[in-house]
């Protein structure tokens, strides 16, 4: 370690560019500034700001919401790389990189958002991937085959994981800011078409509604591979529709996950036979973690302008019939 500074501080002149291509990466923007506001530094980000005395530590490496080890899974295998280091006995680039990323990662996760908003894993750690690849590289380097090979194969794990998690933050299967564990493992390698979306679903506070109207409650049986109208009305025998904004589809069902049967909610003209707003989505998404069978999905739909609209709702089963019960729309304005 004593060698690894003794080194460092005998290239005076490889310290002076280092600090010299420094100021060249970072002056283009101080002049930006400079130029558009009269200051050389301006700090854009107004109100928002590190909390140093309650960093989130272990969220920001370990937590299912946004943490790199889960997220990022082939880092860990860096913790292996540190192993290798130590029993080598390098301790100047293990105690270096150790204290580089302790204090990055105290930095980053000091930050009022540690989570850094919506986006795939933790974004802040991106520039910073080639020095945490440095152990990794150090753990193929000085491993012996079986070791190497071992290595190798569980990165091609990590790769595929997180490919697949990859497609699933595309796809809206995972919810950009909002995971936890239970949500997490429910979609865990999960591609197709029932989980996209199921964590975004909006629900309303009704204290901030006012209802309007109200659908008489009915019970249906869907065969298995067919499609029923379940609901069909016009906007005329809805009171109040023209300040109707949001509809609230209630059943009662088990909510099984497969088969897949979807519900489809539809507005259309009723001159123009232009279709308004259109929502399709698995029945599996009204499920409600409160009560067991009865479910609910919120609709919002255009203020409808002097033509009446019809609004119906169809139901649609793969290989299993569908019951449906106690089917109801609730009519709502926002107050």
């Amino acid at each position: 370690m004593k060698e690894g500074w003794r080194y460092f501080i005998s290239k005076p002149i490889f310290i002076g560019l280092s600090f010299i291509l420094l100021i060249i990466t970072i002056f283009p923007q101080l002049l930006a500034w400079y130029l558009q506001i009269g200051k050389w530094f301006v700090y854009s980000y107004q109100d928002e700001g590190f909390n140093f005395l309650e960093p989130n530590f272990v969220n920001i490496l370990f937590s299912y919401r946004k943490g790199l080890f889960v997220y990022t899974p082939i880092t860990l295998l860096g913790i292996a790389g540190l192993i290798i280091m130590l029993l080598k006995k390098r301790y100047y680039e293990f105690f270096t990189w150790l204290a580089f990323f302790l204090f990055l990662t105290y930095i980053l996760s000091s930050w009022w958002c540690w989570y850094y908003g919506g986006s795939y894993g933790l974004r802040a750690y991106v520039d910073f991937y080639c020095v945490l690849f440095i152990p990794f590289a150090v753990l193929l380097n000085f491993s012996n085959k079986p070791v190497r090979l071992l290595v190798i194969a569980a990165s091609c794990f990590f790769i595929v994981l997180t490919t697949i998690q990859i497609y699933q933050y595309k796809e809206f299967i995972l919810q950009w800011s909002g995971m936890d564990k239970e949500r997490y493992w429910k979609v865990f390698l999960k591609t197709d078409d029932t989980y996209k979306g199921l964590f975004w679903k909006k629900i309303f506070d009704k204290e901030t509604l006012e209802l309007k109207d109200s659908s008489a409650s009915a019970n249906f049986i869907i065969p298995k591979n067919e499609n029923k109208a379940v609901v069909s009305m016009y906007s005329s025998n809805i009171k109040n529709f023209n300040s109707v904004s949001l509809v609230e589809m209630i059943c009662e069902n088990e909510f099984e996950e497969k088969p897949m049967p979807k519900i489809e909610f539809i507005v259309k003209d009723s001159v123009s036979n232009e279709t308004l707003y259109k929502n399709n989505k698995p029945l599996y998404h009204f499920k409600n973690s409160k009560t067991r069978n009865k479910g609910f999905y919120f609709y919002e739909i255009p203020r409808a302008d002097n033509n009446p609209v019809l609004i119906y709702v169809k139901a649609f089963t793969s290989e299993k019939e569908l019951v449906l019960k106690n089917v109801k729309l609730n009519f709502y304005s926002k107050k």
